[in-house]
């Protein structure tokens, strides 16, 4: 038997996080503050053409920098309370919740010529935390968006299968390769395409995603091929009445 003290280890991992929490906090209040007066300055019908498009450009940028704030700041309390993310659930359908992120994302689906089907997102009413699970939706779209190709198409279902009520989100992209399948949902992780690409991300939101899933109970897998997209699936259990739990693993 070998045994070693990590006391130090364990004191600096939890000073880093403290430190990134504390920053990316902090971070959000001037954010928050700067994307509004940019909504506020684009509302000006007399602005310039260029000046607009420069505008816009600082705006989208800003809200790309919020997310990512938003993304440390959800992993850095999940990794604090050692137990996963802490969940307010409540009746909810998941038709609604789906329907709100596809409206959310349908303006950027369109300017890339993205169609989005969303056409087999049947009524699964459930006990959810709706706000968590609407970023699990956002993400999951978001993506099949962000790294579709131009002119592709995004499938959404939703469903249930006896106990389990079934979100699926597919897309004609480019696909993962079998090398980087089993560390999609790592955190921080970026497949080499998409590195070496215009596409920005944090590498944060599939494995977020998957967080809140196991939180309810439940889980997210992927099924890809290079060339032929992806499809990523989330089970969660289906659940009737009202009930209360603070987090599950």
């Amino acid at each position: 038997m070998v045994s070693r003290d990590v006391t130090a280890e364990e004191t600096a991992l939890r000073a880093r996080e403290d430190l990134v929490a504390s920053v990316s906090h902090e971070l959000r209040t001037p954010l928050t503050s700067i994307i509004g007066y940019l909504e506020l300055a684009l509302d000006d019908d007399r602005l310039e053409p260029s000046t607009r498009e420069q505008l816009e450009i600082a705006e989208r940028n800003a809200i790309r920098l919020r997310e990512l704030v938003a993304d440390i700041l959800a992993v850095s309390a999940a990794s604090r309370h050692g137990v996963g993310f802490a969940l307010q659930p409540a009746p909810a359908d998941l038709e609604a919740i789906v329907r709100a992120a596809v409206t959310s994302v349908a303006p950027r689906a369109a300017a890339q010529g993205i169609e989005i089907d969303a056409s087999a997102v049947r009524s699964c009413p459930t006990v959810v935390d709706a706000h968590r699970l609407r970023q699990v939706v956002d993400n999951l779209l978001s993506n099949a968006v962000k790294y579709n190709r131009r002119g592709g198409r995004v499938t959404v279902t939703v469903d249930r299968e006896e106990d389990t009520v079934v979100l699926r989100v597919a897309d004609d992209g480019p696909g993962i390769s079998p090398s980087e399948q089993g560390r999609i949902f790592e955190r921080f992780f970026r497949a080499d395409a998409v590195r070496n690409s215009t596409v920005h991300g944090s590498g944060l939101g599939l494995a977020i995603s998957r967080d809140i899933a196991r939180a309810h109970g439940g889980d997210i897998t992927v099924a890809t091929q290079p060339g032929r997209g992806s499809v990523f699936t989330v089970r969660l259990p289906h659940k009737e009445g009202a009930a209360s739990w603070s987090s599950m693993s």
